[in-house]
């Protein structure tokens, strides 16, 4: 299957919806883009989306640029889902305050492994986490899912 030329932009854990044949579908496309209609004037916030699934370049320093939602910033959130899925628990649990959050973002600190995540899940999220550069792109998430799915 090949990925969609669309960039979310808000990839969160509730906008990710079962249906009855207990497939996932991603919803909420209020801030896509697709990818061939990109422009600055899509966007209207830099701080869009929940906190905890936000890639950290949307935090930079350099106010005189607002950064675009990307297909790596995409992957980076979908790191984030995974974690709350095979952790139980949201990205920054343990830090209650969003301006904390936002602090650690910044810092560069990404949240810690849980026991109930496998090796080689964990290793595939922190690449989502990685620099935005050298993150998987749609097609590694899928084989990866694809392969923890039948491995389990």
């Amino acid at each position: 299957m090949q990925p969609s030329p669309v960039i979310h932009g808000d990839i969160t854990a509730s906008n990710i919806l079962v249906d009855d044949q207990q497939v996932a579908r991603l919803g909420d496309f209020g801030l896509s883009i697709i990818l061939e209609q990109k422009s600055q004037s899509n966007i209207t916030s830099a701080l869009h989306g929940a906190l905890r699934y936000t890639a950290p370049e949307f935090f930079s320093s350099d106010s005189s640029r607002t950064p675009n939602p990307t297909k790596e910033s995409d992957i980076y959130s979908f790191g984030s889902i995974m974690y709350q899925v095979l952790s139980g628990k949201i990205p920054y649990y343990n830090i209650p305050l969003e301006s904390q959050v936002l602090l650690a973002l910044h810092r560069g600190e990404k949240p810690k492994r849980k026991h109930s995540i496998p090796r080689i899940s964990w290793q595939f999220i922190t690449d989502c986490w990685g620099d935005p550069g050298l993150r998987p792109n749609a097609a590694n998430a899928v084989e990866h899912v694809e392969y923890y799915q039948y491995a389990s």
